[in-house]
């Protein structure tokens, strides 16, 4: 694996585990699921869904989403 692919796949681990943890605790907080989003990372033929909860005007970051292009990954809102 060469280090671009190693980058890659830091930045999309990083990108799952704020989601699970964002999703994780903001789960007490809200009994409305309203503003509920999935978000779903695909690898492979099985996408991985992370639910969390989006702000109003809130995006991925650029370099979440770049790194996922570049791996050959879909993020799916």
């Amino acid at each position: 694996m060469d280090v671009p692919n190693l980058k890659h796949c830091a930045l999309l681990l990083t990108l799952a585990t704020s989601l699970l943890l964002t999703a994780c605790s903001d789960n007490d907080k809200d009994d409305n699921n309203d503003s509920q989003e999935k978000i779903a990372v695909q690898v492979g033929p099985r996408p991985l869904f992370l639910v969390r909860q989006i702000q109003d005007g809130e995006l991925i970051p650029s370099e979440y989403a770049n790194a996922a292009n570049d791996a050959g990954l879909k993020i799916i809102t």
